[in-house]
């Protein structure tokens, strides 16, 4: 998923409407400093792409009640454990735009294609 978000980081490097959030499935052991380090290991671009963590019950909250994201286990507890496998594409208004495996190759094209075309929206908002 790192690499799939490397390839969006590039074909958006020098527009700063388009920014990455990464949140952590495990933030009792992301810590800022482990982040920081994932970040420079992924070629990260500050400003750019974001690692975020917090408190875990928010996190899963938020993925589960703000992001919708289905592959979700366990209440947020220490023992419970989320993953999602999926990218969001998110407009400006904070409206889900688009769901993408973020394994997939192919679907993370179609997420680059979708970002255009929500940039043209954007662009052009009587179309």
């Amino acid at each position: 998923m790192s690499n799939q978000l490397m390839r969006v980081q590039h074909n958006f490097k020098k527009d700063d409407e388009v920014v990455i959030l990464s949140f952590t499935v495990d933030p009792g052991n992301d810590t800022p400093a482990r982040l920081k380090e994932y970040a420079a290991k992924h070629n990260a671009i500050p400003g750019k792409w974001y690692f975020l963590t917090g408190d875990k019950e928010q996190i899963y909250s938020l993925a589960r009640n703000s992001y919708f994201l289905n592959a979700l286990e366990g209440s947020g507890g220490e023992d419970a454990f989320l993953h999602s496998e999926q990218f969001l594409l998110m407009d400006k208004e904070k409206r889900i735009r688009g769901i993408y495996d973020g394994t997939n190759h192919f679907e993370v094209k179609k997420l680059m294609e979708d970002i255009a075309a929500l940039k043209n929206e954007y662009a052009n908002p009587s179309r």
